[in-house]
């Protein structure tokens, strides 16, 4: 996959938005909805990502101070597209007016706009980008990751080149080991009264933000290997004084 070249502009909003917090990065003219007969426009989100973990350090970024590319790269976002009408589009984006839309006067297209929650205020909801793996039986026939141009690249693997492994996975229902696909999906969340992010599609049960995930399936000898080499461990560094 292509290495995402941001602009300077571009660079310094990412870096202006909060954690978590999504911002328009790029909008442009798609196919007409024809049951509606509304303009269609898609729109980049970016969601900011953690500039490091716990205890992290940015080795790169520490031996090229002087560099902005390497200090810049712990801030690049997770990107999603996003597909409404002109009017929807204008309410999640208040400073983008409708001759912009009509024109792409926005740069080429290109946009830096705070993407802004029309419902309960954007303090307390925001739009945000969940990770969200699917087995190949759950996908629809005519998914784009299914076609056989697609399928090599959209499939989850490690590794890269003649060496990627397929990352596969145990179907709980048929028992059956499937490829795994990963998807961004653009959904809402909300702040709780605790201060924590919760899916709004589960505000109910109050549960934190969580990208679903789905477990690599590991062969039987592999985990016995594991399970081994770690008991083998524990007995060197916890040996046996009687």
């Amino acid at each position: 996959m292509a290495k995402i070249v941001y602009t300077q502009p571009e660079l310094t909003f990412i870096s202006s938005l909060v954690v978590g917090e999504c911002g328009a990065v790029n909008v442009k003219r798609i196919v007409d909805n024809k049951e509606t007969n509304d303009k269609w426009f898609s729109i980049e989100l970016a969601e900011k990502l953690s500039t490091s973990t716990a205890g992290g350090f940015n080795a790169l970024a520490f031996m090229n101070p002087r560099d902005t590319r390497f200090t810049q790269s712990g801030g690049l976002p997770r990107r999603q597209w996003l597909n409404g009408s002109a009017d929807m589009i204008m309410k999640v984006l208040p400073s983008i007016t409708q001759a912009q839309l009509d024109s792409l006067q926005i740069g080429i297209g290109r946009v830096n706009a705070l993407v802004k929650h029309p419902e309960a205020g954007s303090a307390n909801r925001r739009f945000k980008l969940q990770i969200v793996g699917i087995l190949e039986s759950n996908m629809t026939p005519d998914a784009w990751e299914l076609k056989p141009e697609n399928y090599n690249r959209a499939k989850k693997t490690a590794g890269g080149g003649p060496d990627a492994r397929d990352i596969k996975g145990v179907n709980e229902q048929t028992g059956a080991i499937e490829q795994i696909f990963e998807k961004v999906v653009v959904q809402t969340a909300v702040l709780n009264t605790e201060g924590v992010w919760v899916n709004a599609l589960d505000a109910k049960t109050q549960l934190p933000w969580e990208h679903q995930m789905i477990a690599e399936y590991k062969l039987e000898e592999e985990t016995t290997v594991a399970y081994n080499t770690q008991q083998v461990a524990e007995a060197v560094l916890t040996p046996n004084l009687d």
